[in-house]
Parts: C-alpha cells; sequence; structure tokens
C-alpha cells in the first residue's frame, strides 16, 4: 500500500523553502505564464528539479539544470550534490548524461511520511573565469 504525503508536512516545507532567509532559491519554467517546471537549490545541493510530464524530452530539463548549477556556482560553490530517487533510472540517467557522478553512496530518504532510497550524485563546477 502507498502512503499519501500529508498535507499540512507538504505545507509546512513549502514555506519553510520560501522565506526569504531559508536559503532556497528556485527558478521557474513557464510557457505563456502557466508553470511547467522549476529547480531549487540550496547551498551545495540541488535540492529538485521537475518538469511537467507533457513538456518532458524538449529540452527544459536540460535548461533548468544548467539554471541549478549556475545558481550554486554563483553562490561560491565549487562542487554541487542532488539526490537520485533509485527507483527512478532516467533520472538516473539524465544526471549522468549530464556530468553527474554517482558518489557510490546510497541514502535513506524521509519526506511527508514517506521513505524512499536516493543515489549522491556530484559534480564539480566548471567555471569559464
Amino acid at each position: 500500500a502507498t502512503t499519501a504525503p500529508d498535507v499540512r508536512d507538504t505545507l509546512r516545507q513549502l514555506h519553510e523553502r520560501f522565506v526569504p532567509e531559508s536559503g532556497f532559491a528556485t527558478q521557474v519554467a513557464a510557457i505563456d505564464g502557466q508553470p511547467i517546471g522549476h529547480v531549487t537549490v540550496c547551498g551545495h545541493h540541488l535540492v529538485h528539479l521537475f518538469v511537467a510530464p507533457d513538456h518532458q524530452g524538449r529540452g527544459i530539463g536540460r535548461h533548468l539544470l544548467e539554471q541549478g548549477e549556475a545558481m550554486i556556482a554563483d553562490m561560491g560553490h565549487e562542487h554541487f550534490e542532488i539526490h537520485v530517487r533509485v527507483d527512478n533510472p532516467a533520472a538516473v540517467a539524465f544526471y549522468e548524461r549530464s556530468g553527474w557522478d554517482h558518489s557510490g553512496r546510497v541514502i535513506h530518504t524521509i519526506v511527508h511520511v514517506i521513505g524512499y532510497d536516493e543515489h549522491v550524485h556530484v559534480k564539480a563546477c566548471e567555471r569559464d573565469d
């Protein structure tokens, strides 16, 4: 049986991420004013990248990933980290094609009372300066 996310916990997490002092930064991709994806970073972590299923396969995810990496680099970080769900091989392949390396670590994450395993991927900043 699948456990449904706790709505109150989800709202709390969103509130914490959007207050100015949170350390989280988000860029949203939109078409005709309608959001279709986003990338969120915090420190050297690329926290979340999402593209609506109807818009996948068009390069939007790659563009958002580049934006997220630039946001992290602009904060002065030289190494990036992302946690990618083990049960999402398409996402694992996407990040690896984009130059992210599997660190060999797997962590167990619990978000909104739902637990899952994630690969820890890392990438070194490629600065042009």
